[in-house]
């Protein structure tokens, strides 16, 4: 999880914390800002793409719609309403 202390200067009352303590936050602290920039980085390339499909026309789920053989309301002999019986 990322350090969410962000004040790195010394109070009075603190002057116990050790130099090896503030540079473990230091680098907790670069690894976050380097995973977050890798995430938006990321992100915004999905983002770019997903924009791509949709300018197209394309479906942005990476689905296919159906294609219907003959009319759209027409059922087949032994279909759902024939099982029912």
């Amino acid at each position: 999880m990322c350090a969410t202390q962000t004040n790195l200067q010394p109070s009075k009352d603190d002057d116990t914390i050790s130099a090896p303590k503030k540079i473990d936050t230091l680098v907790n602290m670069c690894d976050c800002i380097i995973r977050y920039s890798m995430k938006k980085e990321y992100l915004v390339d999905r983002l770019a793409k997903l924009k791509e499909k949709c300018d197209k026309g394309q479906p942005n789920d990476g689905s296919k719609k159906r294609k219907h053989n003959g009319e759209e309301g027409s059922r087949e002999k032994g279909s759902r309403d024939s099982m029912k019986n």
